[in-house]
């Protein structure tokens, strides 16, 4: 059975669907649950597929030789994107939970920025960089209230009224993504906050490790945002520098690695990620 249901992720299965009668009463599983005195006769079954390579199951037995029917396994389906979002957003916080506080595990957590949000009113608190993030992604955009994207707030107002809906964004770029993802956290003092949590991921040509030992800390930061497309200013933003500072550190890591330009600087990435022959660089 396992078979047919990871082949149709997200998918409501009953027995019949995944293997015949025969089939099932010939299976060491259905011998094995009379042998423990729990005889399963019928099975309506489907695999959680949660995204971030996360998977989980639902399974539903019946001792009986009554058949699972079909408004039993269409309503099933319907729960289905609610029952992975929110296993999904268990494991999402659950080491947070343990911690302690959950908005000020969210707060410190390293790698994420979020804004949470008590709808329609209050924005109960947000991550230090996140205002800058949206700054970088949604120069142009409409904003709202809170100062966050109208695109963002339309879709967490269409999640508070329709709980199954989409509840990850995903804005791409050149060499990056933003992914946003939606979560509803527990209720607090009569609120019922939301968390906007971004992700930002980077897809462009990665710095060779032999650069580390040349490069300082910072300089490597640099170099991490220029391969990644950013602008100087946008790079300037974002490591709270400016832009004459910037500029001072493009051009100790133009003299550090003996490249003229940022375009050559990306292309030697590039090579040296291709597995061509890119440092040390050629005379």
């Amino acid at each position: 059975m396992s078979s047919a249901v990871i082949r149709r992720p997200n998918t409501v299965l009953r027995d019949t669907e995944m293997l015949s009668r025969r089939q099932m009463h010939d299976s060491a599983m259905y011998a094995f649950c009379r042998e423990m005195h729990m005889p399963v006769e019928r099975v309506l079954s489907v695999l959680l597929d949660m995204g971030l390579g996360w998977h989980s199951g639902f399974t539903l037995y019946r001792e009986t030789r009554k058949a699972f029917t079909e408004k039993e396994r269409a309503f099933l389906q319907r729960l289905t994107p609610i029952l992975a979002r929110t296993i999904r957003n268990c494991r999402m916080l659950e080491d947070l939970a343990r911690q302690g506080d959950l908005l000020e595990q969210l707060f410190r957590h390293t790698g994420l920025e979020s804004i949470v949000l008590s709808p329609p009113t209050n924005e109960l608190m947000r991550t230090p960089r996140s205002t800058a993030l949206l700054h970088r992604w949604f120069p142009d955009a409409p904003c709202g209230r809170f100062g966050v994207p109208q695109v963002l707030l339309d879709a967490l107002e269409g999640l508070r009224r329709a709980p199954s809906g989409q509840d990850v964004l995903t804005f791409r770029r050149p060499g990056r993504s933003l992914k946003v993802t939606f979560l509803r956290l527990p209720g607090q003092s009569g609120r019922m906050p939301w968390a906007l949590v971004f992700q930002e991921v980077r897809h462009g040509a990665q710095a060779p490790a032999e650069w580390r030992k040349r490069l300082t800390p910072r300089e490597m930061d640099v170099v991490e945002r220029v391969l990644n497309g950013w602008d100087n200013q946008t790079i300037a933003d974002d490591m709270d520098s400016s832009l004459n500072t910037l500029k001072t550190h493009l051009k100790r890591v133009y003299a550090k690695l003996a490249v003229p330009s940022r375009a050559k600087l990306i292309l030697l990435a590039q090579e040296h990620g291709a597995g061509a022959e890119g440092w040390p660089p050629r005379s």
